[in-house]
């Protein structure tokens, strides 16, 4: 009881001296202040402006006769399949030579000269190379030889 007794009289006393100290407690009167007065500042504008005013003048942006240019045509070259990746092997045989082909695809296929493949014909089989043609463009695909690993 004695602790309650005392807290509420130090509320007091702090509670005294702060409105003491602003006055009473009041806030002070608002001072009136008389309005402003608009201005209006428009800056000069100088003679000539840079850019091409003369033409924005005479065709304003937003007036319905103004069209978009004309859209401009693109040939865009037809697509061209690309050739077999690689050759896979070569093989010299008395029938002839045949290649193994490895296709973009990943599919492998054998062919002889004068086969096609993809659309690409197959002009020459040698030891290490196959040449393909396609539309007057020749193409040479090399046989790498396996490389023996550490055994």
């Amino acid at each position: 009881m004695r602790g309650l007794l005392a807290t509420a009289a130090l509320a007091a006393a702090l509670g005294h001296l702060a409105l003491g100290r602003a006055g009473g407690g009041l806030p002070p009167a608002p001072v009136p202040v008389a309005p402003a007065q608009p201005t209006a500042f428009v800056p000069a504008l100088p003679g000539a402006l840079p850019g091409p005013w003369p033409e924005q003048l005479a065709r304003p942006p937003f007036d319905p006769s103004r069209r978009p240019p004309a859209p401009v045509e693109v040939s865009v070259p037809a697509f061209e399949p690309p050739p077999p990746g690689a050759a896979a092997g070569i093989v010299i045989g008395p029938s002839g030579p045949l290649a193994l082909l490895r296709l973009v695809d990943g599919r492998v296929q054998r062919v002889a000269e004068g086969m096609e493949v993809e659309g690409w014909r197959v002009t020459r089989i040698e030891s290490a190379r196959v040449e393909l043609e396609r539309d007057g463009r020749r193409v040479e695909l090399r046989a790498r030889p396996q490389q023996a690993g550490p055994d």
